[in-house]
């Protein structure tokens, strides 16, 4: 399937993790520790947030290839320190081209625009001496199968994406040039969307930590 869509790659990468143009702000309650805008992401009392983390980095990387990790390149979009067991990150307005890749139109997608770039944020963590230890995640749960995740997105146009592939992937995006959030719903079929789900809310978690470089 070649290189499966670049915009589900780094999920399937870094593990579970990433309308999308609203601003509206969520409403934190009891049960909602993250506050999600679209150039903007807030954390509170995340859950599994250990005290070697010191700093929270929004990378986006671009692997130019596969074989090696001189292949990737990285761009740092914003960066917070982890305190109280919290982060507030907000985005740089741009994305230099070179460190966003082209889409994939896969069998079954409709694109409106082929020539479309896109990069994918990760939300790092950092330990006082700089390693890289794990990575921030944003879901509805991590305790069942069918749940639904949330990634920023930087898309370099205005495009759309619709469709579905012969082995169940569905995807119905609608990107603004910009920032922009995807939804993942991981409940049997795979199924990717700009559009919020309705009545879900999202926390933030810190899984157990890999070392992953400096």
């Amino acid at each position: 399937m070649k290189r499966l869509v670049l915009m589900i790659i780094p999920v399937l990468i870094y593990g579970m993790m990433l309308t999308s143009c609203s601003s509206d702000i969520e409403n934190l309650t009891d049960d909602n520790f993250v506050v999600m805008e679209t150039a903007r992401i807030k954390a509170a009392n995340v859950e599994n947030g250990g005290r070697d983390i010191v700093a929270v980095k929004a990378i986006i990387t671009n692997m130019l290839c596969l074989e090696t990790d001189a292949c990737r390149i990285e761009y740092e979009v914003a960066t917070s320190k982890f305190k109280t067991g919290g982060f507030d990150l907000i985005f740089s307005a741009n994305v230099p081209d070179v460190y966003l890749e082209p889409i994939f139109v896969d069998k079954g997608f409709t694109a409106s625009d082929n020539q479309a770039k896109i990069g994918y944020v990760y939300l790092n963590a950092f330990d006082s001496a700089g390693n890289r230890i794990g990575n921030f995640e944003i879901m509805s749960s991590m305790s069942n199968d069918n749940y639904w995740s949330v990634s920023y997105v930087y898309a370099d146009r205005s495009f759309t994406m619709k469709g579905k592939t012969e082995y169940g992937l569905e995807v119905d995006y609608s990107f603004n040039k910009g920032w922009n959030l995807i939804y993942y719903s991981y409940g049997g079929a795979h199924y990717y969307t700009t559009q919020k789900p309705l009545n879900v809310d999202f926390k933030c978690f810190f899984p157990i930590p890999m070392r992953c470089g400096s």
